[in-house]
């Protein structure tokens, strides 16, 4: 429950934002086409939370991760733009309080917990909301919404959460990923941008928490962070 609220939360305040700024945009510098298009890079990085059989948001407290996503895109038109990333991290889960009594062997739920480390390779089409309005459409504000593929890897290992010798280590897992990102940035200069991001990867197969047990369908990682990126443009 407080990962639904916290997720709607964070999306909502960047969609709210975003949109807020879009009056701002109208009265902007506008940028040259040729400094809108074309190639661009940066990395992202961010705090992703997961929920699998177990989950980031646990009985105790909310454990945060951390990862670091390098990309590379091009953009066609102020509208569309299709990047590639590649992303590694650590998620951090514990039990859902109704599992806190289970036992494995020996151990209570309570006192587990599930470090996983991610790695992810996704290409992601991006959709500039503000591309389609003429007022804004060189806007060095943009807001985009982004579907995406994925392969995801993830690798467990369960250990107590007071510390100690991992009781479990899972070996890796792939799964394949769909998922879905909202973005908003601003281009400081000609070139350089910063901005915020969050997105969500629902991931196939096996729980990426490597927890012995079922009964939880759930299995995905969400994740909020900044954004910095040098865009080249193409030559005037």
């Amino acid at each position: 429950m407080i990962g639904r609220k916290l997720r709607v939360f964070v999306l909502v305040a960047l969609l709210c934002g975003s949109f807020s700024l879009e009056g701002m945009a109208r009265t902007g510098k506008q940028l040259a086409k040729e400094d809108l298009e074309g190639w661009y890079v940066g990395v992202q990085t961010g705090f992703p939370f997961a929920v699998s059989t177990f989950t980031s948001f646990g009985t105790d407290k909310a454990r945060f991760g951390w990862n670091a996503i390098p990309y590379v895109g091009y953009r066609f038109n102020p509208v569309l733009s299709l990047e590639g990333q590649a992303l590694w991290g650590r998620v951090h889960l514990s039990s859902r309080e109704a599992q806190a009594d289970y036992v494995w062997d020996g151990w209570r739920f309570g006192d587990l917990q599930s470090d996983v480390f991610t790695q992810r390779y996704t290409v992601q089409l991006n959709v500039n909301l503000l591309g389609f309005f003429s007022q804004t459409r060189y806007s060095r504000w943009n807001l985009e919404v982004s579907p995406s593929v994925s392969a995801i890897g993830t690798q467990a290992n369960i250990r107590p959460i007071e510390g100690g010798n991992h009781l479990l280590e899972s070996d890796p897992r792939w799964h394949a990923g769909i998922g879905a990102n909202i973005q908003s940035s601003y281009r400081i200069t000609r070139n350089f941008f910063v901005g915020l991001y969050s997105n969500i990867h629902f991931l196939t197969g096996r729980q990426l928490d490597g927890v012995p047990a079922g009964g939880y369908g759930s299995n995905y990682i969400w994740d909020v962070g900044i954004n910095l990126g040098w865009a080249f443009g193409k030559k005037r």
